[in-house]
This record gives structure tokens, C-alpha cells and sequence, in this order.
């Protein structure tokens, strides 16, 4: 898959819900749902890509077919240190896991991005 970006899809956009929700219980939405979609906000925000760009590199991520440093948005370069950017690709990915038992809870997301930013 080739995820290179142009410009204009290192625009923001309007936020779009990615909610993960239960086909046995339709209308519901779970605490793994939550993490999943706060998995594809970070991962919108680093990288920078557009919805229709970020459902395809989702997918490569958790799949292993994408490496998501690789996929960090040009602007944010020298922002933070590498190892931070490194760590923050590792948490976005737990968030995406396709099985919603593998993914981390939110305090456990909280805590990762806590110690990313030296709280």
C-alpha cells in the first residue's frame, strides 16, 4: 500500500466518529470501541492523512504491512524526540488491535501517553 500524502491531505478535517460497535447489540458502543477511535485520532494526528487515507493505513498498520513511524507527518519533524514518536506509533497500534480483548484499556493509554510527555 502507498500511503505518501500531498498537501492537501495534511489538512485538518471535521472530526468523524470511528466508533467500534457491536453487531450483536446494534447502537451500542463499547470501552474497546473507545479506544479504537481514539487509536485512529492519534493516529490521524501524527500522521496527518486525510479519513479516506487513514482507513487504508489503518488497516496496513494492524496488519503489519505499514510501519507507522514511517507515515509521521513531515511538519512535525524534530517536534519531539524520535523515541517519543516511536512509542506513540506502538500505542496507536495496541488502540487498532482487530481483536478488542488485545486492545489496552483508556487508563493504560493514559498512562502510556502520560509517560510520553513526562507527566
Amino acid at each position: 500500500m502507498d500511503v505518501e500524502m500531498t498537501q492537501e491531505e495534511h489538512r485538518p478535517l471535521p472530526w468523524k466518529s470511528h466508533s467500534f460497535k457491536n453487531p450483536a447489540r446494534p447502537g451500542t458502543v463499547h470501552m474497546a470501541g473507545d479506544v479504537y477511535s481514539f487509536g485512529v485520532i492519534l493516529l490521524e494526528i501524527l500522521t496527518g492523512l486525510d479519513y479516506r487515507r487513514i482507513i487504508l493505513a489503518k488497516d496496513a498498520i494492524r496488519d503489519d504491512k505499514e510501519n507507522i513511524a514511517e507515515m509521521i507527518d513531515p511538519d512535525l519533524e524534530n517536534s519531539y524526540p524520535l523515541e517519543d514518536g516511536v512509542r506513540m506509533c506502538e500505542i496507536i497500534k495496541q488502540c487498532l488491535a482487530e481483536d478488542p480483548k488485545e486492545r489496552p484499556s483508556m487508563q493504560q493509554v493514559l498512562d502510556h501517553l502520560n509517560a510520553i510527555a513526562k507527566i
